[in-house]
């Protein structure tokens, strides 16, 4: 994997943090989005469950088709600090969720 598509996966992942931090904040908050506790829980679940897809399409990547192999990338702190904003970004979309998940039942 060439290194300028190895960045905007970085990029995009913290991106998908932000827009899941700022999502989960508004909803723990008590913003209401679309005006429906229903709508909002759904939206918010879809979201987390999209923010928790891409670090588990990289973990898939990585069994299955051997990429992102420690031996393939040459600095071994960005490999290490890639699959930490992998897990940063999957406890934020769990997070998400969870938020979701309240505001859905009315809470």
């Amino acid at each position: 994997m060439n290194q300028s598509k190895r960045e905007r996966n970085s990029r995009w992942l913290g991106g998908l943090i932000l827009l899941g931090m700022i999502c989960s904040s508004l909803l723990h908050f008590g913003v209401r989005l679309t005006g429906i506790h229903q709508f909002d829980g759904i939206a918010g679940v879809m979201l987390g469950l999209y923010i928790c897809s891409k670090p588990a399409e990289n973990v898939l990547d990585m069994l299955l088709f051997g990429r992102y192999a420690p031996l393939r990338i040459t600095n071994q702190w960005s490999y290490y600090l890639w699959w930490i904003l992998n897990a940063i970004t999957l406890f934020v979309g769990w997070v998400e969720i969870v938020a979701a998940l309240i505001r859905f039942s009315g809470g």
